[in-house]
């Protein structure tokens, strides 16, 4: 994967952050190096199948630490391996970053697909839900429980800005939640669209596939 500046410099950016607003002993940052080479191996394979301007060079992926929509996944992974790892106070510190730089609320015990992509990513809350690849969120997004209730996600997924995804509620495969939505305890088929307000919520079936706008591979 090409970098937009080389890795050491890369590992002394993140760590300089976060030594500067998150302030540690330096036992937290034991794994921290093993943390930023595996968030890099699993961006790397998160953007190998995007297709949006910016996430490749000569065909290869291609990570930006100054672009903020792939600093936002980037970031996500890292606090998600630093939790894995049981480094749960390195993950808390990355997890922060995350919410201060991108505004993207994402707990780093969150289980987030291996391929997603975020758009925007400001005022985005993705909470606890059955995640699968290929899930697209825009800015403003929520996704979380209602009264112990969690969503589930299929591939394919597109959230656009502003909608709400809570409780009980299925979204299946390629279905499109519209701008603005609110979704609870709802079920979307497949290749639906939800447009509107819970329980005035309207289903209609997809008119087109959006699916190429933003990865490699079909629904």
């Amino acid at each position: 994967m090409y970098l937009s500046t080389d890795r050491g410099t890369l590992g002394s950016y993140l760590r300089s952050q976060i030594e500067a607003l998150y302030p540690a002993s330096p036992d937290a940052f034991g794994q921290f190096d093993r943390v930023v080479d595996e968030a890099l191996e699993r961006t790397e394979a998160c953007f190998a199948r995007v297709v949006l301007p910016g996430y490749r060079r000569n065909a290869k992926p291609f990570y930006n630490h100054l672009h903020g929509d792939q600093s936002a996944v980037f970031t996500y992974f890292a606090a998600n391996s630093a939790w894995r790892m049981g480094e749960e106070s390195l993950a808390a510190r990355f997890f922060l970053l995350n919410k201060m730089q991108n505004g993207l609320v994402c707990m780093y015990d969150t289980q987030m697909p291996d391929v997603f992509l975020l758009i925007h990513t400001v005022g985005t809350v993705l909470g606890k839900a059955a995640y699968k690849n290929f899930f697209v969120a825009y800015q403003n997004v929520t996704i979380g429980t209602e009264s112990g209730r969690s969503p589930s996600i299929d591939e394919h997924v597109v959230v656009y800005g502003g909608s709400m995804v809570l409780g009980a509620t299925t979204l299946g495969r390629g279905s499109i939640v519209s701008a603005q939505s609110l979704l609870i305890d709802v079920e979307v088929p497949p290749g639906s669209v939800a447009v509107g307000r819970s329980p005035d919520l309207e289903i209609k079936a997809r008119k087109r596939d959006f699916a190429q706008q933003y990865w490699d591979v079909k629904p």
